[in-house]
């Protein structure tokens, strides 16, 4: 890698990776600014795992962390850090067509609260159409003690790191509350329900494009069984706006920092409010259509890549 960036020197901006500290060392990155090239970090799992860059983080010129929460630990690291979120590229993410779906869509594995929230939908004779890999969504809906008990090793470091920052213990505390409940976190089929094997990326954004309404699960890990979870925006809170999809999700403070409610999402605090917004909207596509719209132009405007990387090389040339 290092000889590879002495040979292209002139034509390379920045060196940027995600590597955790077991996968980079040290001494390649102070190589590589005695080249004078800038290194940047991107952690995208910042708020669950930020130990896996701590003895690297203070090496990096910049290190993009795409959750704020952990934005003091690794500054304590003495890390020169960036929040920014993630990003869509609006000319890959393109509404495909006028169809309308009449149907609250999901596109992912089903794991964590996210089957009980379909369930629930379903089962008050809402139309929902499911695109997941079965097989995976059992594995990771296991009982998580049962889980790490099989990998007690590796469990017991990551227990013992969780618990190093306050993020962490309340991860801790939602697994152990998850483990010793008795719902049921499985899928079940009915005749509301449209459940389907995972789909290609082309046909993901078709299917963002056409569902009536998308359901954007942005709980983080376990933490929906405590009484105040956490939450976690992931790429898809973009990449559906940019395909022109309306979602509905959990309502945040961050999430209502990138786009207007009622405007350019739907989000709800209850599963009362959830079916209520999700009722009204299959009815009413003519307002569906304005905020589907709306969130596609959202993106374009404040929530592209080049908006990110505009502002990483704005913080790169201000360190220079």
């Amino acid at each position: 890698l290092l000889e590879r960036i002495k040979d292209d020197r002139k034509n390379i901006s920045f060196f940027l990776c995600s590597a955790f500290d077991w996968e980079i060392r040290v001494e390649l990155l102070k190589s590589i600014k005695e080249l004078e090239v800038p290194t940047v970090l991107i952690c995208y799992d910042n708020s669950i795992i930020p130990f896996y860059h701590r003895e690297t983080a203070a090496h990096y010129d910049v290190v993009w962390l795409t959750s704020p929460e952990t934005e003091s630990l690794f500054q304590s690291w003495g890390a020169n850090t960036l929040f920014m979120p993630y990003a869509a590229n609006p000319h890959i993410f393109i509404p495909s067509s006028d169809i309308l779906r009449k149907c609250v869509g999901f596109i992912g594995t089903m794991y964590g609260n996210r089957p009980r929230t379909v369930n629930f939908l379903t089962e008050n004779k809402v139309p929902c159409e499911i695109y997941t890999d079965l097989k995976r969504s059992k594995i990771l809906n296991q009982n998580p003690i049962n889980k790490s008990i099989k990998r007690i090793h590796h469990s017991l470091r990551y227990s013992y790191n969780l618990m190093r920052f306050s993020i962490g213990w309340k991860i801790l505390f939602g697994t152990i509350k998850k483990s010793l409940q008795k719902n049921d976190y499985t899928l079940k089929a009915n005749e509301f329900s449209t459940i389907a094997n995972p789909v290609s990326f082309e046909k993901m954004i078709e299917l963002y494009s056409q569902f009536a309404l998308t359901y954007t699960s942005i709980d983080l890990k376990d933490t929906f069984s405590l009484k105040n979870p956490l939450q976690k925006i992931h790429l898809r809170v973009f990449e559906t706006a940019a395909c022109g999809g309306l979602q509905i999700t959990h309502r945040t403070d961050e999430i209502e920092d990138y786009f207007e409610e009622d405007k350019e999402i739907i989000l709800f605090d209850s599963q009362e409010e959830l079916l209520e917004k999700v009722n009204f909207y299959l009815e009413n596509a003519s307002s569906a259509k304005k905020i589907k719209k709306a969130a596609r132009e959202r993106i374009t405007k404040q929530h592209t890549w080049k908006h990110r990387f505009d502002k990483l090389l704005t913080k790169i040339l201000k360190n220079e």
